[in-house]
C-alpha cells in the first residue's frame, strides 16, 4: 500500500482499544508520522456496529475530502453497541460482558452477528473508497475468527465468506494472523489499580509498527521508529497502571489535535 501519509492534513483513526489505548497504538504511529490534525475516535470496547455510527457521523461533521486521511481498524464481531446516558455502552465480547446471563442467551446468535457485521464492514469500507479522502482500513481480526465460543455451522461460514470475500480479499493481513493467532504472544504485565495482576494482550507499540510496515506497506521516518522504540521501552519498564499514566496519558493527548472535539 503506497501511501504518502504527509499530503494529508487531517488524520481521523476510528476502532476499539487497538486504535485508542492506554498507550501508543497503530493509529498513533500514523499521527506522529504525519504530524498533522489528528482526530481519533476510538472506543475500547466498542463494536463495528459502534465504529460506522462513528465514521458516518465525523463525515457529516467533517465533511471528508482530499486533505484528509480516514484510518479505521475494524472489532471483533460478537459485541453490543449502545448509546446510553449521553456515552457509548461498549462492553467488548457479549459473551463475556455485564448483560445479563438469560439475556445473552435468548437474544445473542454469533451467526447473527456475523451477518450484521460482514454487511456493516462492506458497506462502510465501499463508502470510505468511494469519498474523497485517502483511506488506509484493516482489521483485527480475520473473517471466521470466534470469541471463545461455539464454532460457526461450517455452511453459513462458507456462505458468508463466498459473499464478503472480496472484499477481506482487498484488506491486508489481520492484526491477529500477524501475532500468529494469540493475542498474548507478547503481553504487558503490570498491576492494576486495584492491587491485581494484569496479564495485558494489547500489542506494544513497536508491534503496530512493524504491523504496518510490513503487513500494510506503510513507510515510515526515523523519527517514527524511534517513537515506536522509545514507547515500547517505556511501557515495559512500568509496573503499574499507574506508572502507564504517567509515561503515556499526556504524551498520547498531545498528538491529538488542539481543535479535537469529541463526536456526541
Amino acid at each position: 500500500m503506497k501511501i504518502d501519509l504527509k499530503k494529508y492534513k487531517r488524520i481521523f483513526a476510528f476502532g476499539c482499544s487497538f486504535t485508542a489505548y492506554k498507550w501508543p497504538t497503530w493509529a498513533d504511529l500514523i499521527a506522529v508520522e504525519t504530524k498533522a490534525e489528528y482526530y481519533n475516535y476510538g472506543v475500547a470496547g466498542i463494536g463495528n456496529l459502534g465504529i460506522m455510527s462513528r465514521i458516518i457521523e465525523s463525515n457529516a461533521r467533517y465533511k471528508f475530502n482530499e486533505d484528509d486521511l480516514v484510518t479505521v481498524m475494524w472489532s471483533t464481531y460478537s459485541r453490543e453497541d449502545r448509546w446510553i446516558n449521553g456515552g457509548w455502552y461498549a462492553m467488548g465480547n457479549v459473551w463475556n460482558s455485564g448483560y445479563p446471563d438469560n439475556w445473552v442467551r435468548d437474544y445473542c446468535d454469533p451467526v447473527g452477528y456475523l451477518i450484521r457485521d460482514h454487511a456493516i464492514i462492506s458497506l462502510t469500507n465501499k463508502m470510505l473508497k468511494e469519498s474523497k479522502a485517502g483511506s488506509i482500513i484493516l482489521r483485527s481480526v480475520p473473517f471466521n475468527f470466534s470469541e471463545g465460543i461455539e464454532a460457526i455451522n461450517p455452511e453459513i461460514e462458507t456462505t458468508l465468506s463466498l459473499l464478503y470475500q472480496r472484499d477481506y480479499d482487498e484488506l491486508p493481513m489481520s492484526l491477529y494472523d500477524f501475532m500468529g493467532r494469540d493475542w498474548r504472544s507478547d503481553t504487558v504485565n503490570y498491576i492494576r489499580d486495584d492491587g491485581k495482576e494484569h496479564s495485558d494482550p494489547h500489542p506494544k507499540p513497536i508491534i503496530y509498527y512493524n504491523y504496518l510496515e510490513s503487513c500494510v506497506g506503510l513507510t515510515f521516518s526515523k523519527s517514527t521508529n524511534d517513537y515506536a522504540n522509545d514507547a515500547t521501552n517505556k511501557l515495559v519498564q512500568c509496573k503499574t497502571v499507574h506508572d502507564i499514566r504517567q509515561n503515556f496519558d499526556q504524551p498520547v493527548r498531545d498528538l491529538l489535535s488542539k481543535n479535537f472535539r469529541p463526536l456526541i
